[in-house]
C-alpha cells in the first residue's frame, strides 16, 4: 500500500491510520475527531477538510507526486507510533489512570 487514506467525518482515535503509520504507509485522514489527535497536518500526514473531496483529491495528488514528501511522512509516522501509541507506554498510562480513580 503506498498511501492510507481516512475520510471518516467522525472518527473515536483513528487505529488505522496508526496502523498504516506502524506499517510504513503515508497516511491522509479527514479533520475529525481522533484523527486530528493523531496527524499532526503536513509533519507526518495530511488532514483535509471532512467531505471535501476536492481538497482530498489535492492531498492525494501532492503525496502521489512527491516521493520526498511521502518517505518524511513515513518516518515521521512511525516515531510518532513508537513514541506515542507504543503498547507498552499506552497500557502503564491505562494503569496508572485506573490506579488513580481507584484511589479517590
Amino acid at each position: 500500500m503506498d498511501l492510507n487514506v481516512l475520510p471518516s467525518p467522525a472518527e473515536g482515535l483513528g487505529l488505522a491510520i496508526i496502523e498504516a503509520m506502524a506499517s510504513g504507509v503515508a497516511c491522509i485522514g479527514a479533520d475529525s475527531g481522533g484523527i486530528r489527535e493523531v496527524i499532526t497536518n503536513g509533519t507526518d500526514g495530511f488532514l483535509f477538510k471532512a467531505g471535501d473531496s476536492e481538497d482530498l483529491a489535492e492531498k492525494i495528488g501532492i503525496l502521489r507526486k512527491d516521493r520526498e514528501l511521502r518517505e518524511s511522512f513515513i518516518l515521521k509516522g512511525k516515531e510518532k507510533v513508537r513514541e506515542k501509541f507504543d503498547i507498552e507506554k499506552t497500557v502503564l498510562e491505562t494503569e496508572r489512570v485506573f490506579y488513580h480513580l481507584m484511589q479517590k
